[in-house]
């Protein structure tokens, strides 16, 4: 007989290994900027001007997302205006077919009773 083993997800996800990665790259980089051969105060510039360069980035990049994402909701906005148009604009061409047709009904309706009038009157 066979035994076989059951292997289960341990509710762990790629996040996690990446998260992992992130923080190895992170811990290798630090380590490696202690181990250089550096005068601390050109250590504390060289984390200095990386702060700054990072903070650069991160901000030109979030503007960047931010207007991206302020445009799309813009679009949308104006799509769902545009939509909302149309939808009123259908229902109201309902709303008049309808009128349209109540009121032709009407008349053939006092036709139909002028007709059977001027029937029953000849006879």
């Amino acid at each position: 007989m066979h035994d076989s083993e059951t292997y289960t997800n341990s509710g762990r996800s790629g996040g996690d290994f990446m998260a992992g990665v992130l923080w190895g790259t992170a811990a290798g980089v630090a380590l490696g900027l202690l181990l250089a051969p550096k005068t601390g105060a050109e250590f504390r510039g060289q984390i200095a001007d990386s702060a700054d360069r990072f903070r650069r980035r991160t901000s030109s990049k979030f503007n960047d997302v931010s207007g991206a994402v302020n445009t799309m909701v813009d679009k949308g906005r104006q799509n769902y205006g545009r939509a909302m148009d149309a939808v009123d604009e259908v229902v109201q061409r309902g709303r008049d077919a309808v009128q349209r047709g109540k009121e032709t009904f009407e008349d053939a309706q006092t036709a139909a009773a002028d007709a059977q009038a001027a029937f029953e009157k000849s006879y």
